[in-house]
């Protein structure tokens, strides 16, 4: 762990506290993530060497944690198809 990491965790009481305060330094915002996985998702082509399930698996998932992210950031999710 570097110093600055060592100086924002020292008062810490807490590992919950000090995940909190190193997830909010280095983990990219909400809104960054959901706009990132939107784009993922809907530019999520299927690989010539991939099967069909693999690729289905792939835009689940993509999904799902897309899904989670709208829950976390606005308690809403997306309606299942």
């Amino acid at each position: 762990m570097n110093d600055a990491n060592v100086e924002l965790t020292a008062t810490s009481k807490s590992s919950a506290e000090i995940w909190q305060k190193l997830t909010a330094v280095y983990e990219q915002s909400s809104g960054q993530r959901v706009d990132r996985l939107m784009e993922e998702f809907f530019k999520c082509a299927k690989a010539e060497t991939e099967d069909m399930a693999r690729y289905v698996t792939r835009l689940q998932k993509l999904f799902s944690d897309l899904n989670d992210e709208l829950e976390r950031l606005t308690g809403t999710q997306l309606p299942d198809l």
